[in-house]
């Protein structure tokens, strides 16, 4: 009787499992085949397309004229360290002064910046040091903080053809597509600040992310950062507020966290924007290490009135009327 009874839990065992591994095939197949049919729905370049076009007054920002101060500061220790900068732009000239101690040869804690068509010059006390300009610093003129992510790269280099839809899901937000893509380990940047120094930045070669796309009116949702290994490195994300640009729209709030096991702490950026004369502008930021504050900015003082020309002048070092031309 005990082997009988044996035999017979065996046999319902064997059944059981048979069953479980019928229905976990056919919610494979089920999830396969509904993977193959949101790629057919929704093809990754379409997609892309349509998400720079209501997206790019923020990740391709076009500013004719504007005038910023930028300051920041530690709120642990008060205003009275606090770091002033003032940005003019024209067209494709920038001019950026700062408070903020830039190296040991730099004794009264001025810095200065212009940059003139493709060349950047750097001033110093005793020196004019010239450079090709970085996208990154371009936008961040324009947006009043650093912040060059997974979605700037793809808009600059184009959409790899790699690129897949991986998901569609419903959510609280709605329904989200998710396409994941290539970024070929190109540099994001973020961090308050304009160039060269920055308070709580962050930076790092990104090898591919994960789009999260709110269906219909392709809005970013969340923006998740991997690195060679497939180890996620963070996450951007934008909230649920956004703000009018006629056809299109530009997130009120932008959040950059970084914690998981790459990490010891949690470490984040939020960036707080407003519009001014249809310019999409830096409002306040804040650095976190965990729950405190260790940095704050805000943009005051704004202008969109065209500069004085001899802003963007070329001086040689303690001289008033002398210009420094650049290498050929």
């Amino acid at each position: 009787m005990k082997n009988r009874n044996t035999l017979l839990n065996f046999r319902r065992f064997s059944l059981i499992s048979l069953a479980l591994v019928f229905v976990l095939s056919n919610m494979a197949m089920a999830q396969k085949k509904d993977i193959q049919s949101v790629n057919e729905g929704f093809k990754p370049e379409k997609v892309w397309e349509k998400f720079l076009e209501k997206n790019r007054v923020w990740i391709d920002p076009q500013v004719d004229t504007l005038f910023y101060t930028l300051n920041i500061w530690n709120p642990q220790k008060g205003k009275e360290e606090i770091t002033t900068s003032k940005l003019w732009l024209s067209g494709k000239k920038v001019r950026w002064e700062t408070t903020a101690k830039f190296g040991d040869s730099n004794p009264d804690n001025q810095y200065k910046f212009i940059c003139l068509e493709d060349i950047e010059y750097c001033f110093f006390p005793d020196k004019i040091e010239t450079r090709s300009p970085l996208l990154s610093s371009v936008n961040s003129f324009k947006q009043g903080i650093s912040w060059y992510t997974g979605i700037h790269v793809l808009a600059k280099n184009g959409l790899p053809e790699s690129a897949r839809i991986i998901d569609l899901k419903q959510t609280e937000n709605g329904e989200v597509l998710i396409l994941e893509a290539d970024t070929g380990n190109k540099k994001v940047r973020t961090g308050l600040g304009l160039i060269c120094i920055h308070f709580g930045a962050y930076t790092f070669p990104l090898h591919h992310i994960r789009l999260h796309i709110r269906i219909p009116d392709y809005l970013p949702v969340l923006e998740e950062h991997f690195n060679d290994k497939g180890e996620k490195m963070g996450q951007v994300e934008f909230g649920t507020e956004f703000i009018d640009f006629g056809e299109q729209k530009a997130p009120k709030i932008l959040r950059y966290v970084l914690e998981g096991p790459v990490f010891n702490r949690k470490w984040s950026l939020e960036a707080r924007f407003q519009k001014i004369n249809d310019i999409w502008l830096l409002k306040e930021g804040f650095h976190y290490t965990g729950a405190d504050i260790k940095n704050q900015a805000i943009v005051e003082n704004v202008s969109t009135q065209a500069p004085d020309p001899e802003l963007f002048e070329v001086m040689e070092p303690n001289s008033e009327n002398s210009e420094e031309k650049p290498d050929e």
